[in-house]
């Protein structure tokens, strides 16, 4: 009635459907991990550009303050507060974060009498974009921060 159920005819084909399943699953974990690395790189250029840019704002704070005690970052001009552009691709908007800087005032009178210290903060905020592939990861807001402490001594 069934025949001979030694005869392995067929199994050809399921081998070829069991292989082309196992190289599929293989083939979307490897695309899905290069997407993965990817936007990792591109989170980490954004960021080293931020920082870099985040580093050469505090510099020009340093010289345009190079012959007083006590920063003054009131006096810094309009071009320093522009968004800075950290990634430029030809067919997407450019990506661009926001400038912000503020000073503070500290004494410690226990630590060392007569000597303050200013605390210069710039901090460059701006949006991750977005991953439409494979993930559902929404926008993350990214921030570097840079702290400078300017040491004076001051007479009471």
């Amino acid at each position: 009635m069934f025949g001979n159920l030694d005869s392995e005819k067929g199994f050809g084909l399921i081998h070829v459907l069991a292989s082309l399943l196992i190289v599929s699953v293989a083939l979307i974990g490897l695309f899905i991990s290069i997407n993965y690395a990817r936007n990792k790189a591109n989170e980490s250029y954004h960021f080293r550009s931020a920082l870099l840019a985040a580093s050469g704002k505090m510099e020009f704070v340093k010289y345009v303050n190079r012959d007083m005690n006590s920063p003054d970052i009131s006096s810094l001009p309009a071009v320093f507060y522009a968004p800075v552009v950290l990634d430029e691709r030809d067919n997407q908007p450019p990506l661009t974060a926001t400038v912000s800087i503020n000073k503070t005032f500290h004494v410690d009178i226990d630590v060392a009498p007569y000597v303050g210290f200013d605390t210069v903060i710039i901090e460059l905020t701006w949006k991750e974009p977005t991953s439409f592939l494979l993930t559902t990861q929404t926008s993350q807001i990214k921030t570097v921060t840079l702290r400078e402490d300017y040491h004076w001594r001051y007479t009471q």
